[in-house]
């Protein structure tokens, strides 16, 4: 291992999620003590708050035919990008198609897609995945 290598660790859905960090002090303590092993090697620590759900649109894109591998077609790329604009939704799809690194390619192409407007503005949230099957390549 590098002698710069450092971990990064994150912390548990449980006490971000679950408990929104309320009356989380005993997972948090634990949380810390597991992590303190990393000692001198521990770099970041993720904290992924749980978002407000009243009124996002919020679409999962893994990937298809071949889930987290797969890259969205232009095509589908557009029909997105016209369902976001009619939903004027608050907030860029989540792109999980990360294992041949082509989800930021991805989000890039639906940033620079008509209609599709960034930053759309706020509403509340609704959860829709894409259809297995949708068009990728």
């Amino acid at each position: 291992m590098h002698a710069d290598f450092r971990f990064s660790v994150k912390v548990p859905k449980a006490i971000t999620h679950e408990l929104k960090l309320s009356r989380a002090q005993a997972l948090v303590d634990q949380f810390i003590s597991e992590a303190s092993g990393f000692g001198p090697k521990l770099g970041v620590v993720l904290v992924q708050l749980a978002r407000p759900w009243s009124g996002l649109v919020n679409y999962r894109l893994y990937g298809s035919p071949r889930m987290y591998y797969s890259s969205y077609q232009p095509e589908y790329l557009k029909h997105l990008a016209q369902q976001l604009e009619a939903h004027r939704a608050d907030g860029v799809p989540t792109f999980d198609n990360t294992a041949y690194g082509v989800a930021t390619h991805n989000a890039f192409e639906l940033r620079v897609t008509p209609p599709f407007s960034y930053p759309p503005p706020h509403r509340a949230p609704q959860t829709f995945a894409a259809p297995r099957g949708s068009p990728a390549r």
